[in-house]
């Protein structure tokens, strides 16, 4: 049980570093997987507003009234998901 809590911890710590950014937490803000769904209406085809070598792009609407573009990785992707990470 114990080797199973310590990976777990150990895949909570990735995610923070992750998460790391150079910009201040107040001019960057993460979405839950929830609130892209609901802003692409579950990645429907009729918002794709583009497509390149990572995936399809999205036109999405968060909040009520921001327009967001959603770029989202499809997986056999020809690049890289670090090279994804850098891009965004």
């Amino acid at each position: 049980m114990r080797r199973f809590h310590d990976a777990t911890e150990d895949n909570l710590s990735r995610t923070k570093k992750e998460r790391s950014s150079s910009l201040p937490p107040h001019l960057c803000r993460y979405f839950t997987i929830a609130e892209i769904r609901a802003a692409t209406n579950n990645f429907d085809d009729v918002f794709i507003i583009g497509v390149g070598g990572f995936g399809n792009v999205y036109k999405g609407c968060i909040d009520g009234s921001t327009l967001v573009a959603i770029k989202r990785l499809k997986s056999g992707s020809q690049q890289g998901a670090n090279e994804f990470m850098n891009e965004i």
